[in-house]
């Protein structure tokens, strides 16, 4: 009888996993975003995958079952989200400063920078909604289980969706670190480099053209000779 329930349940993860993994690449290759979203289709579709996936293994009550889905669903989502999305913003942002024939026309340029902020703001949602499924399943998962080792084992694999957490957040900083290169340090550059370029020490004539604006700034300057 038991080998009978572990080959039934042997057979529910693998036909669940491919279930999740199938329902994942479709909302992954069928997103769609509205105008006035920051975010798109993907990142509701995907949670909500994971969601109804896991939720399902709790109702067997079979932990084995349960931290199988747990560890599928967390690989899913650091390799299949994750990972595609980490791809989009790796490919950088787009530099428009610095506008050359490699980037291709200005529609195809606009098209990337909407692609890679699409990316980067999913990443921002997805982090975000992990952080809440992690939370409710450990609500779930203390009601039904109680205290005891049971416990212990399936919270130590929803842990594992803090990970997730942190590999959407370092895809974050990835983006944010591209948006600076291509677009901030670019403008930044050459008013540093005028402001370096200018002498900044202050002479007696520098004193007496500024007192003749303004008595009380030559109290409180030195007079260089």
């Amino acid at each position: 009888m038991r080998m009978l329930q572990q080959e039934t349940m042997g057979h529910y993860i693998a036909l669940e996993t491919h279930f999740m993994k199938h329902s994942i690449s479709k909302a992954v290759s069928m997103e769609t975003k509205d105008k006035k979203s920051m975010v798109s289709s993907l990142v509701d579709d995907v949670c909500f995958v994971i969601q109804k996936i896991i939720n399902r293994s709790l109702n067997s009550k079979n932990i084995d079952a349960i931290c199988a889905m747990i560890n599928n669903s967390i690989s899913s989502l650091s390799v299949d989200v994750c990972g595609q999305l980490g791809g989009i913003v790796s490919s950088g942002y787009p530099n428009t400063s610095s506008y050359s024939w490699q980037q291709g026309p200005d529609d195809q340029v606009q098209l990337q920078k909407e692609k890679f902020f699409t990316a980067l703001n999913n990443c921002y949602g997805l982090a975000d909604n992990v952080n809440k499924l992690r939370k409710g399943f450990e609500l779930k998962c203390d009601k039904l289980f109680g205290k005891g080792p049971t416990l212990e084992k399936v919270i130590s694999c929803i842990h594992g969706f803090g990970d997730v957490h942190n590999d959407f957040k370092d895809v974050i900083k990835r983006g944010e670190h591209n948006i600076c290169k291509a677009a901030i340090f670019p403008k930044l550059h050459p008013v540093i480099a005028e402001y370096a370029s200018s002498s900044h020490v202050i002479t007696e004539n520098f004193t007496v053209t500024t007192s003749r604006h303004g008595k009380s700034s030559t109290s409180n300057m030195t007079m260089i000779t």
